[in-house]
């Protein structure tokens, strides 16, 4: 068996696994609207329900997410938008960018310990909350700093913040400081 006839098997394999995957994700959140369970995993801001319509202007968000069992949080942050390089079209050189939406609305951190909580008690025990919108990506990664040292997430024994790795120019601080 050649190389190549045995990349387009691994290629046609990992094609249908992933298909797959992402049907059965379809399906189970399917199953999921149908009997009602979706409304736990909803976003919150100043008290009300944050959708996809609400998103406008922003680029993105800081989030608390609160286990409401034992009152552990996390502060993080979520872009709404991401930018996807494609190909250039034929004929041209330079890339073409594509700005799409994240997955923001399906997002539940990035914190091993939190993720096995949620594992562990389940989605509707936690509570996530939007603590700030903001405008710019320097302004989302400079509020996700400023709300974490104020919070002194990695002091507290009640937060599941295990590091804070930002990485920021000074453009970020005074555009934010001008913002506020």
């Amino acid at each position: 068996m050649n190389m190549m006839y045995w990349w387009m098997l691994m290629l046609k394999r990992w094609y249908w696994r992933l298909r797959w995957k992402l049907t059965l994700r379809t399906v189970r959140s399917a199953v999921k609207k149908r009997n009602g369970e979706m409304d736990s995993m909803k976003w919150t801001y100043k008290d009300k329900e944050f959708t996809t319509e609400d998103i406008g202007e922003y680029y993105g968000f800081i989030y608390r997410i609160t286990n409401t069992i034992t009152g552990h949080d996390y502060i993080g942050r979520k872009y709404f938008k991401s930018k996807r390089k494609l190909k250039p079209l034929k004929g041209y050189k330079r890339k073409r960018i594509k700005i799409v939406e994240t997955d923001w609305n399906d997002y539940y951190g990035s914190s091993k310990r939190l993720l096995a909580d949620i594992e562990e008690h389940g989605e509707d025990n936690f509570k996530r909350e939007i603590i700030e919108l903001c405008t710019t990506r320097g302004n989302t990664n400079y509020a996700e700093l400023v709300w974490q040292v104020n919070e002194e997430v990695l002091l507290r024994e009640d937060s599941y913040n295990g590091i804070i790795a930002i990485k920021i120019g000074v453009g970020s601080v005074k555009n934010y400081i001008m913002e506020k």
